[in-house]
């Protein structure tokens, strides 16, 4: 058979050490000379005060940002759990493909734009990403023996999937959709049991403070007269979102792999049911791209199964991998340190979050800052000066994890220094 390796010199035994390594330090680089984004921030207040559950999301994410802060508090440590999970995530789907050439592999993942900001940033995608890639694991296991210690793990990944994000409940869904028989066996119903007992304690927590999650996500949540431009800017958003190059084409090669087993089956109602899910979900209102990022794992699996040998998925590797890594390398120093001439300056979120909490303070001189409407900016104060504080609201914000920590109280009677939205 003819060598169709993109980069033959590669194929060395370092090259899978070596590839995992450059990873992880690229990504505790960034993780630690980044500042950490303001929906960071909001996570990084949950981690200091652990629960059961938070108003706009499960628990996981906190817990993903304790043990790294307790040893850097710094942006290093509310991040450092991510880094390793999205690199245990990327070998978890290594595993899975097993492919023939790593280097292909390799190429394709670090093609994928979106995959290097996530192997830093803290949101609950991050653990989102790794449950479904251990839950896609153990089900491959599954199929081919089950048993009951098996059935048992499973239900912890799934509680887990569900401690991440509550639409990781749609990874299940469609995985099940994909194999009906499952509901005729013992074991698919004691995983649903076991599964219903471990989260059980977020639940209570839910009953205990009002159901916030489930009131904000499908009744306080901004909805949208529909248009037909919803739609399409999701669709549209959806190729850039994995690609823009080598992703859309994984894409379109993902949907044209026919399953050869249960699965692959399973990938491929994964890859179009969240698709279609959130394509319906435009017509109540604007869909967020991040929302769809377990597609990722069937786009890459099926897309890699259906190129793995296509000289013409190689020469597109070859011929766009450095430009991508360039553009990414941009996209990363700038992160860090804003370098456009002052003519080209626009609004982010990368920067200038530490100096203006201390400007903040200094003009504070020594009060109490609270926040009106902004529970990032309140986030982003607290983290950076390590001072309590507090966002309330008016009729033009909204209730966030403030509202349920209730913290206003301390500072009833007292002169503080309000920031206004």
């Amino acid at each position: 058979m003819a060598n169709t390796d993109i980069f033959p010199s590669f194929n060395k035994p370092w090259l899978k050490p070596g590839f995992y390594l450059f990873w992880v330090v690229l990504s505790l680089l960034q993780a630690n000379f980044t500042q950490l984004l303001p929906d960071e921030a909001y996570y990084w207040t949950w981690s200091q005060h652990l629960a059961w559950g938070y108003f706009d999301h499960p628990p996981a994410i906190a817990a993903f940002i304790m043990p790294g802060y307790l040893l850097f508090k710094s942006e290093l440590g509310a991040r450092l759990l991510t880094v390793f999970s999205t690199t245990a995530f990327i070998y978890i789907l290594e595993r899975l493909i097993n492919p023939r050439q790593l280097i292909v592999y390799y190429a394709s993942i670090l093609s994928i734009g979106i995959l290097h900001f996530y192997g830093f940033m803290t949101v609950p995608d991050t653990p989102l990403l790794l449950f479904s890639a251990t839950f896609f694991y153990l089900y491959r296991q599954y199929l081919n023996k089950p048993g009951t210690a098996l059935a048992l793990l499973l239900s912890i990944n799934i509680t887990l999937l569900l401690l991440s994000k509550y639409h990781g409940i749609l990874v299940v869904f469609f995985t099940v959709l994909s194999h009906l028989a499952l509901l005729k066996t013992a074991r698919f119903w004691l995983i649903a049991l076991v599964s219903g007992l471990l989260f059980v304690p977020h639940v209570l927590w839910q009953y205990q403070h009002g159901f916030p999650s489930i009131v904000f996500q499908l009744f306080k949540r901004a909805h949208e007269q529909y248009s037909i431009e919803l739609t399409l800017s999701y669709l549209g958003t959806l190729l850039v979102f994995f690609g823009p190059v080598v992703g859309t084409v994984l894409m379109y090669n993902a949907f044209k792999y026919k399953p050869t087993d249960l699965f692959d089956k399973a990938m491929k109602y994964n890859l179009a049911g969240v698709i279609i899910f959130f394509t319906l979900m435009t017509f109540k209102g604007r869909v967020e791209i991040n929302w769809v990022i377990i597609v990722l794992i069937p786009l890459l699996y099926l897309g890699y199964k259906q190129l793995a040998e296509n000289k013409g998925y190689h020469k597109l590797l070859r011929v766009t991998l450095l430009p991508t890594l360039l553009l990414i390398l941009i996209v990363r120093i700038f992160m860090v340190y804003d370098f456009l001439p002052q003519k080209w300056q626009f609004e982010n979120d990368f920067h200038g979050y530490k100096s203006w909490a201390g400007t903040v303070k200094e003009h504070a001189a020594g009060r109490p800052v609270l926040f009106m409407n902004s529970y990032q900016y309140a986030s982003e104060y607290e983290f950076y000066t390590g001072d309590p504080t507090f966002t309330l609201n008016n009729m033009m914000g909204r209730k966030d994890q403030y509202y349920i920590w209730n913290l206003e109280n301390q500072w009833q009677g007292r002169d503080v220094f309000l920031v206004p939205n």
